[in-house]
């Protein structure tokens, strides 16, 4: 919904900051994005930045494990697997949101600006399927807003 098209530049810097919080439960990240573009031939240097916050937590108790020695987030592994009528477990279930901005317009660029706002509802059957909902409220500044619902089904190998 937000895109600055074609830029010239001459070279691009990128910089990213993140950080990310499990105790229990309950997880929390954090981004913030900051892009400055060396224009070509004396043309705009427009800087771009934009962010995140998300989290969550697992109502059935489940913690999302975290591995320090690539700093990401590992396979969420249910308690009880989903065993359908069986009598067996639920799976696990998690609440999740998130909040984000990014802003494209600087130095002559008009990519937009767009902040938007999710909420959902996640559900691990095993370590290898999930299912989501998502309502997801998105501002494009000056041009208008939208409301969306977003399912998606998840086999990870």
């Amino acid at each position: 919904m937000v895109d600055t098209g074609n830029l010239p530049a001459s070279s691009v810097r990128e910089f990213e900051g993140e950080t990310a919080f499990v105790s229990g439960p309950f997880h929390a990240e954090a981004e913030y994005y900051l892009t400055y573009v060396d224009g070509t031939n004396g043309g705009p240097n427009p800087t771009f930045h934009g962010w995140s916050v998300q989290g969550g937590w697992f109502i059935t108790g489940e913690t999302r494990p975290y591995k320090v020695d690539n700093g990401t987030f590992g396979r969420v592994t249910p308690k009880k697997n989903f065993e359908g009528t069986s009598g067996g477990g639920k799976g696990a279930w998690e609440v999740v949101a998130r909040c984000d901005a990014i802003n494209l317009n600087d130095a002559g660029a008009d990519g937009g600006h767009m902040q938007t706002v999710s909420a959902g509802v996640n559900w691990y059957l095993n370590p290898n399927t999930k299912v989501m909902l998502d309502w997801v409220h998105a501002n494009v500044v000056d041009v208008g807003w939208m409301n969306g619902l977003e399912m998606r089904f998840q086999v990870d190998f």
